[in-house]
């Protein structure tokens, strides 16, 4: 068995002699001409793979949209540039029907912000929808080849192992509290769930590219190594988010691919090592009350030791996998085993179930009400053994909100103040931890069906061709694991998280034979891209840099440097905030103040901010006015509590 490189795709045949000359090895002079046009293709996205990282790693998963959107400004006028260069290929008209829908959830998002109670957080959903839109289009208008797919695919394995690997050092070598929340990792991307599924999105690349028996010996170790070290970030995080996606994406993965038996060995190397290791991997949940920073060094320990023994067992396995030919007989049969191991494992873990439950019904039940219950820390060995958390509470507000609101949700971004206001626990979540409850909470039925025209035109293009390509079954794959965590997690609000899941949602459905869209409607999309980037883009990254030059400036110049980004960016309620932060006199923070919270009454934040301005300025009676006010939009926050208490 043989990996076939072709202009159109790679797959696992018998040797032929395209496959000789097209070989990424190969000395041939139209090989490596092909494989330089593959280059070519795939910069781009790499480019915003090396974003996605920066921003993991160094911005710590912001959400912030200060903290991107100088990265969605380069990327539209990059897009705009490969445009004008006029060497893009047509997509096929399912995926052009993904990429304008998710257009037109930006713009509804923004027609939404109307409504919302929150619109400079809205407005951030709207950029970062736009966003989305640029990162799906690179790889829809440039990836054409497998050869382009698995440079894309491997751009994500090996950024991913690099901070697998430095997150694993730093452990072991400067350990702190703040890393880690609840004994749980919140270390590069500061939400542990979000880290969990930046580890792990890598995955089913890192398998499918061992598998690759023409692939370079030490590239497929790379792999394995880059598959462990995904693994045991996960496990250190302990994000059943996480393990929902991947037990989901790995039974698709195995029922879709013809070529299970070559995935399965790679997928349990790292499996075997890293269930070895799982209770150095845990040990700072059950120390996090004490030993933490030992415990912490442990586990960075047990990082590096699962990293280096899937290396070495990769290595010999890829070294072994050269040697040893099975007859096509031999392979089929050997699929056909795997997957009946698959469905007796299924059938098993269903027996097994019923047989160690006295009464399902019951045990069900009482999951359901531990799903309702509060969180608590340090019970248990292990966060994977228990189900409560706050997501009950948060779904159900979200659930109550869409019935409130049907068809047009309560604006972009709107979750957050509602959870406030009618949250049952002490949490304060951004959003709804759920992708489809949040469309359905914030944008109403009209936003849910465009999210699904977004995605499900791609997903069904990608699922259709994973069994002619790895590389297309392998981003298949981390799609449905991505897909499948965001339903209990809010990983959509995270670039990091993000910017690769639509990287390979767009590798995945770009096709492969097709024409090169005429120069004239190149060059006219490239004008209309270079347009929208610097209107969308623009004016609030410059706004942003407006606010955060006036925090370092004498007062004069930041009030010149406010008033600037107020006019680009006339939505914020950040300049306001600032322009009050700013200034010296109790009296005179409270006019700024007041613009904001006229702009968006339903901010406990803001209402508390004007509340100490007015309590400041010895205006006690409408101190307690507002401070009332906000605590009856937050009932829970403790420090509105606290300052009402003074005050009154």
């Amino acid at each position: 068995m043989q990996c076939q490189f072709s202009p159109n795709r790679v797959s696992l045949v018998a040797p032929t002699p395209l496959s000789n000359n097209a070989y990424l090895a190969s000395s041939d002079t139209r090989s490596r001409s092909f494989l330089g046009d593959s280059v070519l293709r795939a910069l781009p996205p790499i480019a915003l793979i090396l974003v996605a990282t920066r921003l993991a790693w160094f911005e710590r998963g912001t959400i912030a949209a200060r903290d991107w959107l100088g990265d969605s400004l380069l990327g539209g006028l990059l897009l705009a540039t490969v445009l004008a260069a006029g060497r893009v290929y047509g997509p096929v008209r399912a995926a052009v029907l993904g990429i304008t829908s998710l257009l037109a959830l930006a713009v509804w998002c923004a027609v939404a912000l109307a409504w919302s109670p929150l619109p400079t957080l809205g407005r951030e959903e709207v950029l970062l929808v736009a966003f989305y839109c640029v990162v799906l289009a690179f790889p829809l208008l440039l990836s054409r080849s497998d050869v382009d797919r698995w440079l894309v695919l491997g751009a994500v394995v090996v950024a991913v192992g690099v901070i697998s690997v430095a997150s694993a050092i730093e452990l072991l070598t400067d350990p702190t509290e703040a890393m880690f929340r609840f004994g749980r990792l919140v270390f590069p991307v500061s939400y542990v769930n979000a880290n969990a599924a930046f580890f792990m999105v890598a995955l089913w690349p890192a398998v499918a590219l061992a598998s690759l028996r023409a692939a370079p010996v030490v590239l497929r170790a790379v792999a394995v190594a880059g598959a462990g070290g995904a693994l045991a970030g996960w496990i250190v995080t302990q994000s059943k988010g996480a393990g929902l996606g991947l037990a989901v994406s790995a039974v698709v993965l195995f029922a879709v691919a013809p070529w299970r038996l070559r995935l399965l060995v790679p997928a349990l190397f790292p499996a075997a090592v890293v269930a070895a290791a799982y209770s150095p991997l845990t040990e700072p949940f059950r120390a996090q009350d004490s030993g933490l920073t030992e415990a912490a060094r442990e586990a960075g320990a047990a990082w590096l030791v699962v990293t280096g023994a899937c290396f070495v067992l990769g290595l010999g396995y890829a070294l072994l996998d050269r040697r040893v030919e099975l007859g096509p007989r031999v392979r089929r049969a050997a699929g056909a085993v795997a997957l009946g191991a698959l469905v007796l494992g299924l059938m098993g873990a269903a027996v097994g179930f019923f047989a160690s439950v006295d009464h399902p019904v019951a045990y069900v039940q009482d999951k359901l009400e531990e799903l309702k219950g509060t969180p608590t820390s340090g019970e248990g060995s292990s966060h994977f053994e228990t189900l409560e958390s706050e997501r009950y509470d948060v779904w159900r507000v979200a659930v109550e909100e869409f019935a409130g609101h049907p068809l047009a949700g309560i604006g972009p971004r709107g979750f957050y103040a509602s959870y406030l206001e009618h949250g049952r626990t002490i949490e304060t979540p951004a959003r709804a931890h759920s992708l489809p409850l949040d469309a359905l909470a914030e944008t109403g039925v009209v936003g849910l069906l465009l999210l699904l025209a977004a995605l499900a035109p791609p997903l069904a293009l990608a699922a259709r061709a994973s069994r002619a390509s790895v590389a297309v079954c392998a981003a298949f794959a981390s799609c449905v694991f991505w897909l499948v965590h965001a339903c209990v997690d809010w990983i959509w609000t995270v670039p990091a998280n993000g910017i690769v899941f639509f990287s390979f949602l767009g590798v995945a459905a770009a096709g492969a034979a097709r024409p090169l869209l005429r120069p004239s409607v190149a060059a006219v999309s490239a004008v209309v891209v270079a347009v929208a980037a610097l209107v969308v883009f623009g004016p609030a990254w410059l706004s942003s840099r407006y606010v955060e030059r006036a925090l370092a400036e004498e007062p004069a110049a930041a009030k010149r440097d406010l008033e600037r980004a107020r006019r680009l960016d006339p939505i914020s309620t950040s300049t306001y905030v600032v322009e009050a932060q700013l200034e010296r006199d109790p009296a005179s923070r409270i006019p700024p103040l007041q613009t904001a919270v006229e702009r968006e009454p339903r901010s406990a934040g803001l209402r508390l901010l004007l509340g100490i301005a007015y309590r400041d300025a010895g205006r006690e009676g409408d101190a307690q006015r507002e401070l009332s006010e906000a605590a009856r939009l937050a009932p829970r926050d403790k420090e509105i509590r606290r300052v009402l208490r003074e005050t009154g």
